[in-house]
């Protein structure tokens, strides 16, 4: 490791990217929305999921802070976005270690988070403890390297009681340590024997914790009698392995390389965006290492593995689904690569013009660079967060408000509503991106019915809500029929 540089060169970049990141997300986090999980779970919940799918933590600081009300969200909205900006402060911190200049330092760090991964921990209350796991990943990963660099048993216990609880919180978000590392090698340089020995040193705090955390998720829900999710099985047999490699590097590799863009795009458009990007990318990382054909390979190697252990939890996993909030780590990890590669090009492109010059060149170009890709961050993120999560849910919420204006609990006893998600249209894009409204999620339509008889009509007293595909002609004279199709079809216009 190089002399680390003074702390006010370090803590500067810290400070300006955790003020950024805040005056990016916050104006869109305090703005009045609930979305999908969040409106059963403001009915009062166990939590049980979060126990079935091995997250414990996040079940306790669900039942610890999750309100009661949709005013109250903006809290765990907010927490969410202190996590994103601590995040982006612990990358510029870390960067501005390893002497990466503060501008490209804080710049850096802040594009990384406007990717469309942690748009979601900004805008959906229920992600909240997503990018505080993450950060507990990469301050784990730091402190479980450095340990064994300095040989302090410390540290190296609280890098492993670190991760273990990042596990326990959220698994893909733990995998951020090893977005460290991949960062780690990339920045410095590392050649590739110490590199591997990295790897295999972080597969053990990996291990070592993993196992933990496979032990404790299962006790606890064993003592609480809750059974396991099928998203907590593992992938066991050959098949089911080949599967996951082949899911793997057609899928997130790909959309990973596209950062940015959440269309889903087909085999051509993959081929012609992530496609000519991995391109680049594997070009700009052979040239970044001096040596032979072998050596450049190696190392070619090693970014690869890095690159494809920050999904680890998901290449164990039984299920293959994209969806951002799993991919922040891998997302970051390439953007890095992305912005790299593409100064190496540049460097070798202009290689002609003196050390000097190209020093300089090269620094005010990643600067202009990063500054264009945060512009457009910035942009993006707030179309994503409102489009999805803000508007749908005022517009939502007036539609049900007015459907209920003729309630009366006096003269009715039951509420009809007519809905399936087969009724909703939905976008081009991956994940929740493609969401037009939450009430295609099965879970919705019945809660956000009594949240909204019990903020807006003040009915403490549940009342019984049935939603039905159809209409029915065993309509009561006490029931009170919703029909949720105009509102359906409005949304395709």
């Amino acid at each position: 490791m190089p002399e680390l540089p003074s702390r006010s060169k370090v803590a500067v970049p810290g400070l300006s990217c955790f003020a950024a990141v805040v005056a990016i997300y916050l104006p869109g986090a305090v703005r009045r929305s609930a979305w999908s999980d969040d409106i059963p779970w403001l009915e009062g919940a166990d939590f049980s999921i979060s126990y079935a799918v091995g997250r414990p933590v996040y079940a306790l600081a669900y039942s610890a802070l999750f309100p009661s009300t949709v005013d109250g969200l903006v809290l765990l909205r907010s927490l969410g976005v202190f996590g994103i900006a601590t995040l982006s402060a612990t990358i510029a911190i870390i960067l501005a270690r390893w002497r990466v200049p503060p501008i490209t330092a804080t710049l850096w760090a802040i594009a990384a988070v406007l990717l469309p991964a942690f748009h979601s921990y900004a805008g959906w209350a229920s992600a909240f403890l997503m990018p505080w796991a993450a950060v507990l990943g990469v301050l784990s990963g730091l402190l479980w390297l450095e340990a064994v660099d300095h040989r302090q048993l410390v540290w190296r216990c609280l890098a492993f009681i670190g991760l273990t609880i990042a596990l326990l919180s959220y698994p893909p978000s733990a995998m951020f340590c090893w977005v460290y590392l991949g960062l780690r090698i990339l920045v410095l340089r590392t050649p590739p024997r110490p590199a591997f020995r990295q790897i295999l040193s972080m597969g053990c705090l990996t291990s070592l914790s993993g196992g933990v955390f496979l032990l404790t998720a299962t006790i606890v829900r064993h003592i609480r009698e809750i059974p396991s999710s099928h998203r907590f099985e593992i992938v066991n047999s050959l098949p089911e392995i080949f599967d996951k490699l082949v899911w793997f590097a057609t899928r997130p590799v790909v959309i990973a390389a596209r950062p940015f863009l959440i269309t889903s795009p087909n085999r051509f458009e993959a081929i012609l965006t992530g496609g000519f990007i991995l391109v680049c990318v594997l070009i700009g990382l052979l040239l970044r290492h001096q040596g032979n054909v072998f050596e450049r390979l190696w190392s070619l190697c090693i970014y690869t593995i890095t690159l494809s252990l920050t999904m680890l939890s998901h290449l164990l996993g039984i299920e293959n689904q994209i969806e951002y909030r799993f991919m922040a780590g891998i997302s970051v990890l390439m953007f890095s690569y992305i912005c790299v590669a593409g100064s190496e090009i540049i460097k070798a492109i202009l290689s002609n013009i003196g050390q000097h010059r190209l020093r300089s060149l090269s620094n005010f170009s990643k600067a202009v660079f990063l500054s264009i890709t945060i512009l457009i961050g910035i942009i993006l993120a707030t179309t994503n967060i409102n489009r999805v999560f803000i508007k749908p849910s005022a517009e939502k919420e007036r539609f049900l408000q007015n459907a209920l204006t003729d309630f009366n609990s006096d003269l009715y006893s039951r509420v009809i509503v007519i809905s399936d998600p087969a009724f909703y249209p939905s976008r081009p894009h991956l994940g929740v991106y493609s969401t037009v409204t939450d009430l295609a999620h099965p879970w919705v339509p019945e809660a956000n019915i009594k949240l909204i008889l019990r903020e807006f009509h003040e009915m403490e007293t549940p009342t019984r809500v049935l939603v039905v595909p159809n209409e029915t002609s065993e309509l009561l004279p006490t029931d009170f029929l919703i029909d949720l199709r105009p509102y359906a079809d409005s949304l395709r216009g």
